[in-house]
């Protein structure tokens, strides 16, 4: 107590007198902001706190949302949350996460941008029902406290990040050559790699302390780089949790193997030389399903189809022809590779390649064979630049090119090679016969193939 005093008439004394503020600080009486910041000491280690959470959808199904509550009143809806945002728990509650019937206590700081998705899945297809503008509730803002139910929230270490084209982390990490940059936490035994970071007290530059408070200590959480273009092991010591950081980064849920290799690539190929206009935030996905969309040129709608990537051209008006296009991500990845590579092997009249329905769930009640995101329908290839639908008995019909086009898919890994042309099953037994096939080739890239998966790894150039 007496020393507290003395330190209180020794600051008053200074206030009236004037003491130069380093005769104070010399005194070793004070702490503040007549001393110089305190030093950090810095150490590795591996801790059970994880970098954040990302937010998923319990009970919403295909719902591209989930309810964000009241930070007044966990019963009241405030506002939706899209999935794939990415949001922090206090540390005094991160173990009701794992509480199976607990509303959380949250800080969203990342809110994945779906608008671009949530309009044409309101306007455009069958799955409207599914968009969140259908709430009528405001999206979360970056920065809002409130509540989501446990079984809403996963663990920072089952997503992979994918870095966007204008986030910091690229630029100020040397990353611009490196294609399409993610980010995965290092883990070892369940546990999270961190950099443990200490100062002797908390820095204060406003107002003088009498006394230092306890250690202060915060962490940087290490992520492993991967990138489309390089799988070098460098890591990167990031404060994923602060806003600058957490909404420039989209979550991507690991395959069974951890593996994010099948996005990359995807992305590589849509935001590349896709010619649709594609960057990030126009990713359309079923999380529910783990299908992403082949990014589409909606505005070149005219009627009974729209542009697709690499000249290509999606024919299905139904729904203005938006909601059958969806596939596994290295099945919408091996087939890009496809379409990237005929556009350069077939130019001219007759080679661009029109492809129908991917994926049709069995309760739409058409293309059953259609249902598990992975096989296709392709036109047959023409001797003109028309658009319409064609069968191989029409004079139109260019036989060459399309064979040709066939074994591209087959060189892709392609199975289950369907086409009604007796003269190209005669000359191919992988092209098998069935009733409705005249006018369209039904072919599958199986997302387990290897064939397929090293078609989106490494291309068929």
């Amino acid at each position: 107590m007496k020393l507290i005093a003395f330190s209180l008439i020794i600051l008053a004394a200074a206030q009236a007198q004037r003491i130069p503020s380093q005769t104070i600080a010399q005194s070793g009486l004070l702490y503040g902001p007549f001393q110089e910041e305190p030093p950090i000491s810095c150490s590795e280690e591996y801790v059970d706190e994880p970098p954040f959470h990302v937010s998923s959808a319990y009970k919403q199904g295909d719902r591209t949302f989930e309810n964000f509550r009241s930070q007044d009143n966990y019963r009241e809806k405030a506002a939706y949350i899209p999935r794939r945002s990415i949001v922090k728990i206090p540390k005094e509650s991160q173990e009701y996460a794992n509480h199976p019937n607990y509303y959380v206590p949250v800080e969203v700081v990342g809110v994945n941008e779906t608008d671009h998705h949530e309009k044409n899945l309101d306007t455009r297809g069958k799955f409207g029902w599914a968009s969140a503008l259908r709430t009528g509730m405001e999206r979360v803002k970056t920065g809002q406290k409130g509540f989501i139910h446990a079984q809403s929230l996963e663990r920072a270490d089952k997503y992979t990040y994918v870095v966007k084209e204008d986030s910091p982390i690229i630029k100020d990490n040397g990353l611009e050559d490196m294609g399409v940059v993610a980010l995965k936490p290092v883990m070892a035994n369940g546990q999270f790699l961190a950099q443990k970071c200490c100062s002797e007290a908390e820095f204060d530059p406003n107002r003088p302390k009498i006394l230092a408070p306890k250690e202060k200590c915060f962490l940087k959480h290490q992520f492993k780089i991967i990138s489309s273009k390089s799988q070098e092991n460098a890591r990167i010591s990031l404060d994923a949790a602060s806003c600058a950081v957490a909404n420039t980064l989209a979550p991507f849920e690991n395959d069974s193997k951890g593996d994010i290799t099948a996005m990359l690539n995807f992305l590589k190929l849509a935001s590349g030389e896709s010619q649709v206009g594609f960057n990030l935030d126009k990713l359309e996905t079923l999380d529910s399903r783990g299908l992403v969309k082949v990014p589409l040129d909606y505005e070149s709608f005219d009627g009974n189809g729209m542009n697709g990537p690499f000249g290509s051209y999606h024919y299905n008006s139904d729904n203005r022809g938006a909601q059958d296009v969806y596939a596994k991500p290295y099945s919408a990845c091996a087939f890009m590779e496809v379409l990237k590579n005929h556009q350069k092997r077939c130019q001219g009249y007759g080679c661009q390649t029109q492809f129908g329905n991917l994926y049709h769930p069995k309760s739409w009640g058409a293309h059953e064979t259609h249902g598990d995101g992975e096989c296709i329908d392709v036109r047959p290839l023409r001797v003109d630049n028309t658009q319409y639908s064609l069968t191989h008995q029409n004079p139109i019909y260019d036989r060459e090119k399309t064979r040709e086009l066939i074994e591209l898919f087959k060189e892709a890994g392609a199975t289950t090679i369907i086409f009604n042309d007796p003269q190209i099953q005669r000359n191919d037994p992988a092209v098998a016969r069935y009733p409705g096939h005249d006018n369209h080739i039904h072919l599958c890239l199986p997302a387990d193939s290897a064939k397929v998966q090293a078609t989106c790894r490494d291309g068929l150039d």
